[in-house]
């Protein structure tokens, strides 16, 4: 039987203290490429105290989006998918809400899954650690009845010999309405003054399959991988009919596939692409790999709102993500990434901005360690 387990809130990092630990990280790697966690929540439309975990991974999102890659996991309900069972049973899962970062098992923890109030800490542990390899996608195309994409991956250190080390490719859908057999029970009396159920409500990150099931293959990753070796593999799905296209992402992740008792199940890396924007940016133009280019999502955009930044490089090498205000000051905080060739995704919002933003024009500047620049206006809405 499973229950619900409400956990004592940790104090919170105060804003002030996380905008300094993620300049600082900044500078740290610069030449090293930057972790992205991986947040995992564990959820259900029937659970009514569920929406309490979706709320604090928006809080994740928004304060550091540069370096979170979040999916949901559902149980119980529509959207639970054959691969779950198999994730639920390895990481202990035996309480809702709850989540996992990084597949990471916390000391005195007798599992990997954690309440969803230590959901902001534990990231923050996560947060602070370089990673050892980074991932990219590229050359996707439709062929009228799948989609056909390649994944890289390149190593900047060895990693641990003690386990494997797999990737998988999980296709996530953002957007789901919350409506009928998904309708989202609401035990808060804070939210949405006690709606129940949930009303407006969208299932985000909804983790729809995993292309090479539960846990993913070593495919070209032999079992002791050479930095500076990229290792690539070919990937193709077909969409399940009910699948919204333009709300579909693809999370890519490394990771160690081991016994979680010795925490070897824990998440190298992680990167996320929106299907849309691998579309547009390589579709079937052969030659539209070979230049750096960016898009960004959504513009306008409200100040309040992220924006999601693709970035398609040609090269791999370091990468750097810079916002100037109409003056020509650079008001982002310092961000640079060693990145193997091909596609990136990063969210940025005004938090992450060394100065108060204002509606109007902004640059957006991508450069790479190649020479490479592209630039994008922005139009910040109030």
């Amino acid at each position: 039987m499973y229950i619900l387990i409400f956990e004592n809130h940790p104090s919170h990092m105060s804003k002030q203290f996380l905008t300094l630990v993620l300049c600082c990280l900044s500078f740290f790697t610069n030449g090293q490429t930057v972790r992205k966690v991986l947040v995992e929540e564990f959820t259900g439309a029937w659970c009514g105290g569920c929406p309490a975990a979706a709320l604090e991974v928006e809080d994740i999102e928004a304060n550091a989006p540069l370096n979170t890659v979040a999916l949901a996991w559902h149980e119980w309900d529509d959207l639970e998918i054959p691969e779950w069972p198999a994730v639920r049973d390895a990481f202990g899962v035996v309480s809702y809400p709850a989540a996992a970062i990084d597949r990471y098992k916390y000391a005195g923890n007798p599992h990997i899954f954690i309440g969803y109030l230590f959901m902001q800490q534990r990231f923050q542990e996560r947060n602070i650690i370089p990673a050892i390899a980074s991932i990219g996608m590229r050359d996707l195309y439709f062929d009228g009845n799948a989609y056909n994409f390649s994944v890289d991956m390149r190593f900047s250190s060895a990693p641990m010999t003690s386990a494997p080390v797999k990737f998988n490719v999980y296709i996530t859908e953002d957007s789901i309405p919350a409506t009928g057999n998904l309708a989202q029970t609401n035990y808060l009396s804070n939210l949405q003054g006690g709606a129940n159920p949930l009303q407006n409500w969208y299932h985000n990150e909804t983790v729809r399959r995993g292309l090479y099931g539960s846990w993913g293959i070593t495919g070209p990753i032999p079992p002791q991988p050479t930095p500076t070796i990229t290792y690539s593999q070919n990937m193709s799905f077909v969409p399940d009919p009910s699948w919204d296209i333009s709300h579909l992402n693809l999370v890519a992740y490394l990771a160690y596939d081991g016994d979680t008792a010795l925490n070897l199940k824990q998440v190298i890396n992680a990167e996320t692409v929106r299907l849309q924007d691998l579309l547009n940016n390589t579709g079937i133009n052969e030659g539209s790999h070979r230049t750096l280019q960016c898009n960004v999502y959504p513009n306008p955009v409200r100040l309040q709102d992220k924006i999601r930044i693709a970035i398609q490089s040609p090269h791999t090498g370091t990468v750097k993500i810079e916002l100037f205000n109409s003056l020509g000051k650079c008001i982002s905080l310092p961000y640079t990434s060693f990145e193997v060739a091909g596609m990136h995704t990063f969210e940025w919002n005004t938090s992450q901005a060394t100065e108060k933003c204002s509606p109007g024009i902004y640059q957006l500047r991508i450069t790479t360690d190649q020479g490479e620049s592209v630039s994008k206006n922005i139009l910040f809405l109030e």
